[in-house]
């Protein structure tokens, strides 16, 4: 607010280091179950038998964080082992279960937790019924917004050194890719700048792929009730805006760093 960039850029960078350095994290730990996922999940899933119904439908909405995840549930809130189909269907079991529980007897549910897209395979085969959402965004702005936040819990342990976050946004580039392969036709592309640009009739084909009734209530999430427990709980109650994917630009001299290992990578 002060306008004094270096000097902030400097304390965010410290803080981010101290808060790596406590939670004692290292990529690997992220890398090895992602790997893993691609050994156990690999062959493209059956299409899902129309004719099971479990009386649940439940949508997952996934990405990295800070990709809008926490809009666009609001927004639809609106309304080498082999795995065997015993595993398969206790793990649809128990997640059925655990699901019912925050349902409160509605047909649908929205499960909006990012870094969900690292068992989308899992979730499309245990549960056939289930549809999957999946955020993209600008790689910069993603980054600068990861790196700038202080997330509560250990899940977001590579989000404070810039090293990290690159590998990480790599890593996911490359697990979608594999999902998309492995669950053909399971999984909607939903891109923020089309979705703050132009949400009607972004919304309306997301509505149409998740099987609920659009309306104009889509258009206006800041409206809803429900409680906002991530770092979007402010943004989420304002209308629908654009620009939050240039405010990076303000700290670009600082970001050079992070520009080159996205661009490095190819993701920019």
């Amino acid at each position: 607010d002060l306008d004094r960039r270096e000097e902030a850029f400097g304390h965010l960078a410290l803080g981010n280091r101290l808060s790596k350095a406590a939670l004692g994290y290292e990529f690997k730990s992220d890398a090895v179950p992602y790997a893993l996922s691609k050994v156990l999940l690999k062959a493209p899933l059956a299409a899902p038998d129309g004719a099971r119904e479990t009386g649940l439908r439940p949508i997952f909405v996934t990405g990295l964080p800070r990709t809008g995840t926490t809009l666009t549930e609001r927004i639809m809130g609106r309304e080498v082992k082999a795995l065997t189909p015993a595993d398969l269907a206790a793990l649809g079991a128990e997640i059925r279960a655990g699901l019912a529980e925050y349902s409160d007897g509605s047909p649908v549910l929205v499960d909006k937790m990012p870094l969900n897209f690292r068992w989308i395979g899992y979730i499309c085969a245990a549960l056939p019924e289930a549809r999957i959402v999946h955020l993209n965004r600008d790689p910069m702005a993603v980054a600068w917004s990861v790196y700038r936040h202080s997330f509560g819990g250990a899940g977001n342990g590579f989000a404070y050194d810039p090293a990290d976050i690159a590998r990480f946004m790599v890593m996911h580039r490359d697990l979608m890719a594999h999902w998309r392969a492995v669950c053909p036709g399971r999984i909607f592309d939903l891109d923020y700048a089309d979705l703050v640009s132009a949400p009607e009739p972004t919304t309306r084909a997301l509505a149409e792929f998740a099987g609920l009734e659009w309306s104009q209530d889509w258009l206006a999430p800041e409206r809803g009730r429900g409680q906002v427990l991530t770092a979007s709980a402010d943004q989420v109650r304002r209308p629908i805006y654009r620009g939050s994917d240039d405010g990076w630009r303000r700290y670009e001299a600082q970001l050079a760093p992070l520009r080159e290992a996205l661009s490095a990578a190819g993701l920019i």
